[in-house]
């Protein structure tokens, strides 16, 4: 089994509609109490080595002492600190200590910076509910290429980029040093992501973006497997209960997050699977003690259970939408056929 605990340490500039662990503007997390969940989570550390990790967000770079924050981890748990690079780049163009932050980052190697894309300049700054978003992510790039970071970008396949591939191929015909990664938006039953479905794209749309991202060397040998296998049609005439058990019987990722406030609870960012407690309260033992009696839990929701997804399989209550969608595995399409059932039985 691996473990994941993320760290909220500070909100986000924005509100993106695909976002599956409900980010946008949230509370700052003081260092005291950062230091005080190191801490207190370090004998976890120590006695599951590499096979437990945590995680800094929604944005690390909106904390004012972001430069605090990183220098406690390279002092005191550098080595279970997973760094993902994501950013709007919004933070960290107007941090106060923005070269301190940099000089952290490439003295620890954490050089990695990732940029979500979701169509042209308008498009792209109302799917994240920010007027600035792309200017900010243009910005960024050249702060962050100048100083040698390893930039991706994640080109979020949707309706919105298909109305604005033009757009999109100039902005990326003008930028010279990137990898890219098509991806195609988790589902979640939670009102972000069933609002986010109109964006979806169909297993044709999904096809109609091989050639622009190989045009702009993009990688495509995932997203076509996910084209092939993933839309709503093969899934609902493959799919049966051992199939799904399968599937969800070897989830071997156990993800917990603590919030600003330090509230601690079972479950990715988002999805508050169940209260532990407050780590103001929790001593060292209890919280390695919950940490090791956890299932995996990749795939859980707090509507839907494995049981209840494994049932749904089995009595055939599974809805098949208009457009034949797309999804990013099996299970994330299972749970949107789910939701179908429910809404047309309701």
């Amino acid at each position: 089994m691996e473990y994941n605990i993320d760290i909220l340490v500070a909100g986000c500039n924005t509100t993106c509609q695909h976002c599956y662990v409900n980010g946008g503007i949230g509370q700052e997390m003081s260092i005291e109490d950062f230091k005080l969940c190191i801490e207190k989570l370090k004998p976890s550390f120590e006695c599951l080595g590499e096979k437990i990790s945590f995680t800094l967000d929604n944005e690390v770079y909106n904390h004012s002492r972001a430069d605090l924050i990183f220098k406690y981890v390279e002092e005191k748990c550098k080595k279970n600190y997973y760094h993902h690079g994501s950013t709007t780049g919004i933070a960290i163009l107007n941090h106060p200590k923005r070269q301190e932050i940099i000089e952290i980052l490439k003295r620890n190697c954490w050089m990695e910076v990732s940029f979500a894309i979701h169509g042209g300049k308008e498009n792209h700054n109302q799917m994240v509910k920010n007027e600035n978003a792309m200017q900010s992510i243009q910005e960024a790039y050249q702060l962050f290429e100048s100083e040698g970071f390893d930039i991706w970008f994640s080109i979020m396949l949707s309706k919105v980029l298909r109305a604005d591939i033009d757009e999109v191929s100039k902005l990326l015909s003008d930028f010279s040093n990137y990898r890219g990664i098509a991806v195609i938006p988790n589902y979640l039953p939670t009102k972000r992501l069933k609002d986010y479905q109109k964006y979806r794209c169909t297993q044709e749309e999904c096809k109609g973006f091989i050639s622009f991202l190989n045009e702009h060397h993009i990688e495509t040998k995932k997203l076509i497997g996910q084209v092939e296998e993933f839309h709503e049609e093969k899934i609902i005439h493959t799919i049966n209960r051992e199939k799904m058990g399968s599937i969800l019987e070897v989830d071997d990722t156990v993800f917990f997050h603590i919030l600003p406030n330090l509230d601690f609870y079972v479950g990715n960012t988002g999805i508050q699977l169940k209260y532990i407690g407050n780590m103001n309260k929790l001593n060292s033992a209890e919280i390695g003690k919950i940490i090791l009696e956890q299932k995996g839990n990749y795939y859980e929701t707090l509507k839907y259970h494995y049981d209840d997804m494994i049932e749904s399989v089995e009595k055939g209550n599974l809805e098949l939408s208009k457009e034949n969608y797309v999804y990013p595995s099996i299970v994330d399409g299972v749970l949107a056929m789910i939701e179908n059932f429910h809404a047309r039985n309701s």
